[in-house]
């Protein structure tokens, strides 16, 4: 083999060094391009998939949390009956959103969210009821029917915030054993990357060392060769 190599001609072999350099500068570059089509997917994964669906459950829970909230502020007359009776309107259309939203969201497939979120839609669908009663409380403008109205629905609001707060702390589970999972694939990618960009810088230099001695030494050759040449040539001028 090592034979073969040497009686291919220099020009060949710095052609072929070319177009190995070629390959490697190559290969490099599409290596990165995978590394940051890699990042692009994690991101995608950690924030479309999994933290934003989690902000979406917390700013429901919040809105939700508002219902009693703006009641016991209207009984205590820091909230105007019409401006609680607007913000319940715009609450109730926010939950409605949220759940038709969720639906078709691929969050909800996760077996730990899917059980509850559906209990949780159930029992919200069960207390709608109590939104309308708060709804004509708020048009008859009467204190006492909004207290028992309250009094009424605090049961069943407390069990829908706690499903609220089960479903949250289900999905940062989710995102930090996402951002682990993205992490430690992301880091092995990244390490497969440098060795192998080590390996191609070592194969191009080792080439590139190798051809040189070989230059090196030809040279050598040829300049011994003009230098034996010159004596024969001296030595038979003084014959």
């Amino acid at each position: 083999m090592w034979q073969f190599l040497s009686n291919i001609r220099i020009s060949t072999k710095l052609i072929g060094i070319s177009i190995i350099s070629v390959i490697c500068v190559a290969f490099l570059s599409s290596m990165s391009i995978w590394t940051t089509h890699i990042g692009e997917e994690s991101l995608e994964v950690v924030y479309d998939r999994n933290i934003l669906p989690t902000k979406e459950v917390e700013f429901a829970s919040e809105a939700f949390d508002s219902i009693l909230r703006d009641l016991v502020y209207t009984i205590g007359q820091f909230l105007f009956t019409g401006q609680a009776k607007t913000r319940l309107e715009n609450t109730q259309k926010q939950l409605d959103d949220y759940f038709l939203s969720a639906t078709s969201n691929a969050f909800y497939s996760d077996p730990r969210v899917s059980k509850l979120f559906l209990q949780l839609r159930n029992d919200y669908e069960a207390f709608k009821p109590h939104i309308e009663d708060i709804h004509a409380a708020y048009n008859k403008d009467i204190i006492d029917e909004m207290s028992v109205v309250a009094i009424i629905m605090e049961e069943d609001y407390n069990h829908i915030l706690e499903q609220f707060k089960k479903i949250t702390e289900i999905s940062n589970e989710r995102v930090v054993e996402t951002k682990l999972r993205v992490s430690e694939r992301f880091n092995q990618f990244r390490t497969l990357n440098i060795a192998l960009a080590i390996l191609a810088i070592l194969g191009t230099a080792g080439l590139l060392i190798g051809i040189t001695r070989y230059l090196v030494r030809n040279i050598n050759k040829m300049a011994n060769s003009i230098n034996n040449s010159a004596n024969n040539l001296d030595l038979r001028e003084l014959d």
